[in-house]
């Protein structure tokens, strides 16, 4: 779980593990330990003059560093958002 410092979307964040991702024992922002890394917005469809990608659900870091997000909604895509920013689409 990470929470971003200081009440903007991008920035410090601290990184916590949780214990028990079921939530059974205590739900998860409870169990939460703390330290610090950066966040910084790769994509944002409000923002994008072609917006590829909306309704993000699930994503993952490749060991290159590329995102790989899929939709929930939209067009079902799943995308790839590349170190550079881009985002080409794996499958429609």
């Amino acid at each position: 779980m990470a929470e971003v410092l200081g009440g903007g979307p991008e920035g410090a964040v601290e990184s916590r593990p949780v214990l028990d991702p079921s939530g059974v024992s205590e739900a998860t922002w409870y169990q939460v330990a703390a330290s610090t890394a950066m966040l910084t917005i790769l994509y944002d469809a409000a923002r994008s003059s072609t917006p590829i990608v909306t309704r993000v659900d699930n994503l993952t870091v490749t060991p290159a560093g590329d995102v790989v997000v899929g939709e929930d909604g939209g067009d079902m895509q799943v995308v790839a958002i590349s170190a550079a920013r881009t985002a080409p689409t794996f499958s429609g």
